[in-house]
C-alpha cells in the first residue's frame, strides 16, 4: 500500500463518526493483550481511535489493506480519557513508514528473561520487537568476525579470532561492549546502553553519525530494553523502541527521560555492584561475594536480583 493510499484511508476512517469499545481480535488478528488493555481501562473513544491504532500497527507489519471498519463492536460510554492524539499520530507515523515518530508517554523498563543472553534479546527487543533474537545475533556476529580477521584480531577480541566465533555461539557466554558494537553496526542505529550503577551511558556507533537510537539499560549483571509507553501498564506491542537522532546528536527530550529514569533506578539502588560488596539473591537470599561469584550464581539458577548487603 503506497503512503498516499494509507493517508486517505485513514483521513476518511478518522471522521466516521464511530464510537469503539472492543474490535474482533480473532477477525483482524490483533492480541488479546492490546484489547484486554483498552476494555479493561474502560476507555470511551468518540472516534475510532482503537482500530486506528491498531490497524495502523497491522499495516506497519506488513499487512494490506484496511480492514476494521467491520470490527466495530458496541458502545460504552464510561467518560474516560481519550486515547493521546499523539499516540494516534505515531500510529499513523509507523504505518507511512516512519518508525521513529516520537509519542508522548513515559519511559519503562521492559525485562528481558535472564537466560544467559539477555543483551542479545534484549538489542532483539528495541530493534525488531523480538525478545527471541539471541541465536540469530551470535550468528550475526560470529560471520562478521569471521568475515574480517584483521579488524577483529585477538588483541581487540581477547582470544583468537576462531576461538571467539565458537565462544559467542555458545548460549551460555555473555556479551558484552565488543558484541553492542558489531550489533549497532549491523542494524545501522546507535545503541545507548545505560549503566544503573554510575548512570553511565556508552553510545556505540556514535561515530557513524546514525540517524536513529535504541535505549538499553544495564544493572551490572543483566540487560533489559528501556522504551517509551503510552502508558506503564500498556500492552508491549505498543511501545516505542526506535528515536530519531537530531541535529545536535541528542535525541530530544526523550535522552533527558531514559537518564532520569536510570538516576531513578540507581537511587532505588537496582543494581549490582559487582566488584565491592557482599550480595545477596533476591529471589532465594543465598549471600555471595563480588563478581565471580554472583556471576556464577546467576548462570547456576537465572536469578539476576542482587541486593547489597554489608
Amino acid at each position: 500500500m503506497s503512503p498516499t493510499s494509507s493517508l486517505s484511508v485513514y483521513s476518511l476512517f478518522v471522521f466516521q463518526p464511530s464510537i469503539v469499545h472492543g474490535v474482533d481480535a480473532k477477525q483482524e488478528g490483533y492480541t488479546s493483550d492490546s484489547l484486554d488493555f483498552y476494555v479493561d481501562k474502560k476507555l470511551d473513544l468518540g472516534t475510532s481511535w482503537i482500530c486506528l491504532f491498531l490497524e495502523a500497527r497491522r499495516i506497519a507489519n506488513g499487512a494490506d489493506g484496511f480492514e476494521s471498519a467491520q470490527a466495530v463492536s458496541y458502545v460504552n460510554l464510561d467518560n474516560w480519557l481519550l486515547l493521546s492524539i499523539s499516540v494516534c499520530a505515531f500510529a499513523a507515523a509507523c504505518a507511512l513508514g516512519g518508525n521513529t515518530y516520537t509519542m508522548e508517554g513515559a519511559i519503562i523498563r521492559r525485562v528481558i528473561p535472564s537466560d544467559n543472553s539477555c543483551l542479545f534479546n534484549a538489542v532483539g527487543y528495541v530493534m525488531d520487537h523480538d525478545k527471541l533474537k539471541a541465536t540469530e545475533l551470535r550468528q550475526v556476529i560470529a560471520a562478521t568476525v569471521a568475515s574480517d580477521p584483521t579488524r577483529y584480531s585477538e588483541a581487540f577480541l581477547g582470544k583468537p579470532n576462531e576461538e571467539y566465533c565458537s565462544w559467542i555461539l555458545d548460549s551460555e557466554k555473555w556479551g558484552g561492549a565488543i558484541e553492542l558494537s558489531i550489533l549497532s553496526e549491523y542494524y545501522g542505529r546507535e545503541i545507548a546502553a545505560y549503566d544503573i550503577q554510575t548512570a553511565r551511558c556508552d553510545l556505540y556507533g556514535q561515530e557513524k553519525r546514525y540517524s536513529e537510537r535504541v535505549l538499553l539499560i544495564y544493572d551490572g549483571l543483566h540487560y533489559d530494553a528501556l522504551v517509551m509507553s503510552p502508558a506503564e501498564d500498556a500492552p508491549e506491542e505498543f511501545d516505542q523502541t526506535i528515536f530519531s537522532v537530531n541535529r545536535d546528536r541528542t535525541i530530544g527530550p526523550i535522552e533527558e527521560q531514559a537518564l532520569h529514569f536510570v538516576k531513578d533506578q540507581q537511587r532505588k539502588r537496582r543494581f549490582t555492584d559487582t566488584a565491592n560488596f557482599t550480595l545477596r539473591c533476591g529471589v532465594c537470599q543465598i549471600g555471595v561475594i563480588g563478581q565471580a561469584e554472583a556471576v556464577e550464581h546467576a548462570k547456576a539458577t537465572g536469578h539476576v536480583n542482587f541486593q547489597e548487603y554489608r
